[in-house]
């Protein structure tokens, strides 16, 4: 199937199983190699080092379980064998190849990687066979890692290939109904047992032992339907999961908010979307409610109807003018970048921000002059605003950069160089949006040797002067395929 999937994504090359070598070559493989297909084993010291690495940027990988589960059981471990007690090997493997995929080129070369992937995607494969006792989350979260991990490496349909089994999951174990108001009375019993426990009827999951396993799942939830909504906004695909139809309402509460024992919960998203106060604020539920904007302001243009005084443009009106409301009143309950605690808090914000931006973008974007008077002075200040994001967090000794960025700041890029274009903007309009173009520009291009995919997406953020110079264009792509 993997093979399969790669014949698709890159269909100038040819098939693994016909690649034809020259015999008159002899082929010497590294010694790492030869360690890895023939021992099964990665020295201790660099699995430790990996795992390490991993741990370090776990929560912007949208790593939810207890970090615990991945413990070092010895100073010597087989890569045959799960890395801690709790854990499953797919997801010690999948954990050991994030680490390998942040590690230095220097350090882990590619065929520790290729090892590693191929071990996740065999374990993977039937985990849910295993008699692990929380085979469905592990196997959700491998899918989450994964997609990253793919998506990370521009191979976007394998990426969403583990996105899309991880929905399934989701849904199939009911996550989006935890503590729901619905299922209180079919499950009124079992409550007594674990009261303030959520309890899911019909589902693939037995109940949480404690708060502390109720609250992965609730983060296990929110992790996915995040990275759905992103992603497939972005791709112009249908969304997997359609939470605005009611058969598959979201009852489950915000990650991070303390519940009462006693606490149910219903329809999460649809209170917030109707500019609801929810108190829900943790740095998780803010990247949710972000790319929930993010997903709803592609929605609202999607079923945009341009023909003047149509019937239906009063009530798309309605929308526009709820949604443009909501986004202004929660950016302005998010935290600053600079007021993060931590650089990975800084960057997750940045993340939170930028959706934000390219929502109000997006929002602005459609509406012609006989409809709403929206001057481009609004799309130029929300263009600019984004790019100054950038230059308040350090991301030059950082490991990991989350990629949905490459295509936020792309739009952002693209967004910035037909406003330079248009007329009627003064000289000095323009040398800032250049200069806010710059930013981006010269962002993408640094990143871009260690994200294939942020080189992909670094030509569309150039203005068409930057485009018109060649020799530029050159040197710059150069330098991304050297250092790859």
């Amino acid at each position: 199937m993997e093979s399969r999937i790669r014949e698709l994504e890159n269909p100038t090359q040819p098939p693994e199983s016909i690649v034809l070598q020259n015999p008159y070559v002899e082929s010497v493989p590294t010694q790492t190699a030869q360690t890895i297909s023939h021992s099964g084993e990665l020295p201790a010291q660099l699995r430790q080092s990996l795992l390490t690495q991993f741990l370090t940027y776990a929560s912007e990988l949208g790593f939810f379980l207890n970090p615990a589960c991945l413990s070092e059981p010895s100073a010597t471990s087989s890569l045959s064998a799960p890395i801690g007690l709790h854990t499953t090997p797919a997801l010690s493997y999948a954990a050991l190849l994030l680490g390998a995929q942040l590690t230095s080129p220097q350090v882990v070369d590619l065929d520790i990687k290729a090892g590693l992937l191929a071990k996740t995607l065999d374990r993977t494969s039937s985990i849910l066979s295993t008699n692990h006792p929380d085979k469905a989350l592990h196997a959700i979260q491998i899918h989450v890692l994964l997609s990253h991990y793919f998506l990370m490496n521009d191979r976007s349909l394998e990426g969403k290939y583990n996105l899309t089994m991880a929905i399934s999951l989701v849904l199939s174990t009911r996550l989006h109904r935890i503590r729901s108001h619905g299922d209180s009375e079919i499950s009124s019993q079992a409550s007594l047992a674990f009261p303030g426990i959520g309890v899911v009827p019909n589902s693939a999951l037995a109940l949480p032992k404690d708060v502390a396993e109720e609250k992965e799942r609730i983060d296990a939830f929110w992790t996915v339907l995040s990275l759905n909504s992103c992603w497939s906004s972005l791709e112009g695909t249908t969304s997997s999961f359609a939470y605005w139809k009611p058969e598959l309402n979201v009852d489950t509460p915000w990650p991070g908010v303390d519940l009462d024992p006693n606490a149910q919960s219903s329809s999460t998203i649809q209170w917030f979307l109707s500019n609801t106060p929810d108190g829900a604020y943790s740095i998780m539920a803010l990247h949710a409610k972000a790319s929930i904007l993010f997903e709803q302001s592609f929605e609202l243009t999607r079923s945009y109807d341009s023909t003047p005084f149509s019937e239906t443009i009063q009530t798309w009106l309605l929308k526009w003018n709820t949604l443009q409301s909501l986004t202004q009143r929660f950016q302005s309950e998010v935290p600053s970048v600079e007021s993060a605690e931590s650089a990975a808090a800084s960057r997750r914000l940045l993340v939170i921000h930028t959706l934000l931006c390219v929502t109000k973008i997006r929002v602005l974007r459609p509406l012609p002059a006989q409809v709403y008077d929206v001057s481009n002075e609004n799309i130029r200040k929300v263009a600019i605003e984004a790019a100054l994001l950038m230059r308040r967090v350090d991301l030059r000794e950082t490991a990991f950069i989350d990629p949905i960025l490459a295509m936020l700041w792309s739009i952002i890029g693209k967004t910035l160089s037909e406003e330079i274009s248009r007329d009627g903007s003064t000289q000095v309009e323009v040398d800032e949006m250049r200069d806010a173009l710059d930013t981006i520009t010269q962002t993408m291009l640094m990143l871009s040797p260690s994200y294939p995919l942020m080189g992909r997406f670094f030509t569309d953020s150039l203005s068409p002067s930057q485009k018109a110079d060649s020799f530029m264009i050159e040197q710059q792509l150069q330098i991304i395929q050297d250092r790859s």
